[in-house]
């Protein structure tokens, strides 16, 4: 089995006759070893689909499961970059711009070329600790209250978009109970 997916695994060209002899000595192991264990998917995939595929392209490594994991690895290391940001929206604005950048077209040939050729002292970490994170600026009067306040016995009420009223001076604590916004004189 080690022979084999070393084999799958590398990143040099193989030939499917090389393969295909790997395979062979693989499959007779296995069927010696495990002789009714019935064909899981991999198996199967392994047995009748990767020869092709060697013979086309010339190799398996390079599109191995791996490659596609190691997305993984580089989305935690964006991710881990921006969680210290104040701004939620600044923090998902540059989080996906960071992680599809290399998709544009001829992108990820120039920072390759950019990375070979750039020397120089390594930056130091950013230090947002000593911020917290204040919620975004984003006008909430305009989409929970509507229109003019109306005056009844000579109190202010606002109306809800939802269709109710509540007294003026107490809009602030209905922000801050309903939607967790405490106002910036607290």
């Amino acid at each position: 089995m080690f022979i084999l997916l070393k084999c799958l695994k590398s990143q040099k060209k193989i030939t499917e006759e090389d393969f295909l002899e790997k395979l062979v000595d693989f499959i007779a192991a296995w069927d010696e070893t495990f002789p009714d264990c019935p064909e899981f998917n991999k198996l199967h995939l392994l047995k009748a689909h990767i020869a092709r595929f060697i013979q086309k392209y010339q190799m398996c490594g390079r599109v191995s499961a791996e490659s596609h994991e190691s997305v993984h690895a580089h989305l935690a290391k964006v991710s881990k970059s921006c969680c210290k940001m104040v701004s939620t929206t600044q923090q998902n604005q540059t989080l996906y711009a960071r992680a599809l950048v290399n998709l544009k077209p001829g992108v990820a040939e120039h920072r390759a070329e950019f990375n070979a050729k750039s020397k120089g002292k390594k930056r130091q970490k950013y230090n947002g600790t000593k911020k917290t994170r204040l919620q975004d600026q984003v006008d909430f009067l305009s989409t929970i209250f509507v229109g003019s306040p109306i005056t009844v016995d000579g109190e202010e009420y606002v109306t809800l978009i939802s269709g109710g009223r509540i007294p003026r001076r107490l809009s602030v604590v209905y922000l801050y109970v309903k939607h967790g916004i405490a106002p910036d004189d607290w």
